[in-house]
């Protein structure tokens, strides 16, 4: 416990997070400006009454912005969390011993995973508390296509329930396309010797799926596997679109988590030229 609270201290204390994290509150302070103007603008217009799910719907759309805000965020921080002792060649003092490198990993582990929980939370939190104050949530137990009605994309709202089921598979998503991003970058940058070098390759993995989707049939193993990759998780869309494809997502970013955090560890825990 004492070693899991020193590296979460020393991630949260580095000014480089620090840095990113006023950028990402920064961001998002603007992003729920221009929600309150959009607002404004609406009421102003006569459209005062934005419908008894238009809470729902906008937190949802406000919130994929706010995940893909916190996830690039955390790709920034945590790329060099791993390899910055092999950078600094301070390693050696970290490894000399089996208990002392597998009981340091773990604390980092642990930490790397609060940290992307912790961030998540929070810019939920904020697209929640925003759209709240904007439009108020009313009867979130009514069915979850009231909010999409009109809008051809009931298919997955249908089979989910209520609004509050629907959210909540939402939720579910983000939580488990964030472990398996931590994940990957765990295993990038335990297996890297520079955090430039992390930063490219987790960003070329967190980006690549937007370019190949087009270029695959919507069946089949490698949709499932593409579609089921970090960025895809905070899509809205994919609710709709890859509905029956959800179990699978979920099953394969817990995997990737555990994977990248076994195979990162194995890494980490052996010296350079070992």
């Amino acid at each position: 416990m004492r070693l899991y609270q020193m590296e979460l201290t020393k991630l949260i204390g580095r000014r480089f997070t620090q840095i990113m994290t006023g950028l990402l509150f920064t961001v998002q302070a603007l992003q729920l400006w221009v929600e309150s103007k959009l607002a404004v603008q609406w009421a102003a217009s006569g459209l005062d009454d934005f419908g008894q799910y238009f809470g729902y719907k906008r937190f949802l759309e406000l919130s994929q912005y706010f995940v893909l805000y916190a996830m690039i965020w955390l790709t920034v921080v945590l790329s060099s969390f791993y390899c910055e002792d092999r950078q600094s060649r301070t390693n050696v003092l970290i490894l000399t011993s089996v208990k002392g490198k597998l009981a340091d990993f773990a604390a980092r582990l642990a930490a790397s995973y609060t940290l992307a929980a912790g961030v998540m939370v929070l810019v939920l939190a904020a697209a929640c508390g925003g759209c709240g104050l904007l439009y108020g949530y009313y009867d979130g137990g009514a069915p979850a296509e009231m909010i999409y009605l009109g809008m051809g994309e009931a298919a997955s709202a249908l089979a989910a329930g209520s609004i509050y089921a629907f959210t909540g598979y939402y939720l579910i998503r983000v939580l488990c396309g964030t472990l398996m991003l931590t994940g990957i970058i765990v295993w990038v940058s335990a297996a890297s010797r520079k955090a430039m070098y992390v930063l490219i390759a987790v960003s070329a993995i967190f980006w690549c799926p937007v370019m190949l989707e087009s270029g695959l049939q919507p069946k089949g193993i490698g949709y499932l596997f593409l579609t089921g990759q970090p960025l895809w998780f905070c899509v809205v869309r994919c609710m709709h679109e890859n509905w029956t494809l959800y179990g699978w997502h979920i099953l394969l970013a817990l995997l990737m988590a555990i994977v990248g955090s076994i195979c990162g560890g194995r890494r980490w825990c052996r010296l350079s030229g070992q």
